[in-house]
């Protein structure tokens, strides 16, 4: 890691790109409406940026690492029409909840850092809706979560966690019903908090179908009092086009800054991986009874333990042994001891024998690496854990974990992790 000193001239604007630490020696600076103190550190992560912006000359001192960069901005940080907007919605008064829609690498994040610390400045209670839970800030990924800001700060992931959801995958892809729903029991929470001015931060999710029932689902439920829209063209004016005469919203657009630093698909899954690397750093295995502990969005527990004889004929048509089997009024699901080649193949020919809607086929040991959320009674999200091992006979379930309290049920997920946060795969269908 190299050091050096980086003279800022008055009303100059800078981008830092990490790894980096940066310590403010001289003069004044601003990140993204957050004064910056005298003798200051700021942290700037692998994948992400910083702008700097010099309200007079200053002089910080730069820690780089072998991939970060410092370098000048041609124009400002802020665009202008940043600053008239936020002025607007201000000036419509308490209670606020601006949502804000835009594309992937448009600079949401960045453009509800500023509002944020423009709220903060305007003195109301502040908090955060982060409805991302591939890019997520507030909590780990596969989340969507609420927090608080209770003063300035330069990035959302120094909001102060109140409450998450587990959607149990990074995309809201085919889980649009449960982003939405628990967008809107966050939502209720921030108002029992008492929150005037609330950020709701969208996927950069915008086209086709499922982006745009997502879309109109988070907009009826959570009722918006505005509606910021960031693009560099037009490319989400389709999402508000119903919108734009409707008088309980207003619609408003901004440019994307300078400042946006576009991220590959690399730079987002390392993202997301230090994110589970470090909530999972401290946790353990810990073992749950499926007869007091229930699963979610699973197959699996849901039915009755097959009698001999249907196992019998499940094995006969499968031509494998089954180990353990579970049979509902629409739904099969069968555990058989090693990895089938065609899964679905083998599913199909049970929906066809037995007329069932669903049907699982799986092998011993496919549940290990599933993501998975612990409930608490009031159905609160306790924290994550990732299944390392299920004996379907016994009904026990294993999970690494950091929370070591009763947990009322267990939500199963659609992505694979290993033990180091690497992510492995995203399970289409039922995990379980």
């Amino acid at each position: 890691m190299s050091n050096s000193r980086v003279t800022i001239p008055k009303g100059s604007s800078y981008k830092v790109e990490g790894p980096a630490s940066i310590r403010l020696l001289e003069g004044s600076l601003s990140v993204l409406g957050k004064p910056v103190k005298i003798k200051e550190s700021l942290t700037v992560p692998r994948s992400r940026s910083l702008p700097l912006e010099a309200i007079e000359n200053s002089v910080v001192e730069v820690k780089a690492g072998p991939e970060a960069k410092i370098e000048p901005l041609s124009s400002a940080t802020i665009p202008r029409e940043w600053y008239i907007t936020i002025d607007r919605i201000i000036g419509a008064g308490a209670p606020l909840r601006v949502m804000v829609f835009g594309d992937i690498d448009s600079g949401k994040t960045t453009f509800c850092t500023y509002l944020a610390n423009r709220f903060i400045e305007a003195g109301f209670k502040v908090g955060v809706l982060d409805c991302d839970p591939g890019q997520a800030e507030v909590f780990v990924p596969t989340t969507i979560s609420l927090g608080l800001i209770k003063d300035y700060v330069t990035s959302l992931d120094k909001a102060v966690l109140k409450s998450a959801y587990f959607i149990g995958a990074t995309s809201p892809s085919g889980l649009t019903d449960r982003v939405i729903v628990g967008a809107k029991i966050l939502f209720e929470e921030a108002v029992r908090e008492g929150v005037e001015a609330l950020i709701i931060n969208t996927s950069g999710w915008t086209t086709g179908r499922g982006a745009r029932f997502l879309k109109a689902g988070l907009l009826g439920a959570l009722k918006p009092s505005h509606l910021v829209l960031i693009q560099r063209s037009t490319e989400v004016e389709h999402l508000a086009k119903p919108y734009i005469n409707f008088k309980e919203v207003e619609v408003l657009r901004v440019p994307v800054s300078s400042a946006i630093k576009a991220r590959s698909k690399e730079d987002r899954r390392v993202k997301r991986e230090l994110a589970y690397k470090g909530y999972f750093a401290r946790a353990k295995i810990r073992k749950y009874s499926l007869d007091v502990t229930g699963l979610m969005y699973t197959l699996y527990t849901t039915g009755f333990k097959m009698s001999k004889e249907r196992k019998s004929e499940v094995e006969s048509i499968l031509g494998l042994e089954v180990i353990y089997g579970e049979e509902g009024p629409d739904s099969m699901f069968v555990v058989v001891d090693k990895p089938i080649s065609n899964s679905s193949e083998a599913a199909l020919k049970l929906k066809e024998a037995f007329g069932k809607e669903e049907v699982l086929v799986i092998h011993r040991g496919a549940e290990k690496g599933l993501i998975a959320g612990l409930i608490g009674q009031a159905s609160t999200l306790l924290g994550l854990g990732i299944i390392e091992e299920i004996d379907y006979e016994e009904r026990t379930i294993s999970l690494l974990t950091p929370f070591e309290g009763q947990v009322s049920i267990i939500q199963v997920g659609q992505l694979k992790l290993d033990e180091e946060g690497r992510e492995l795969a995203k399970i289409e269908g039922w995990p379980l």
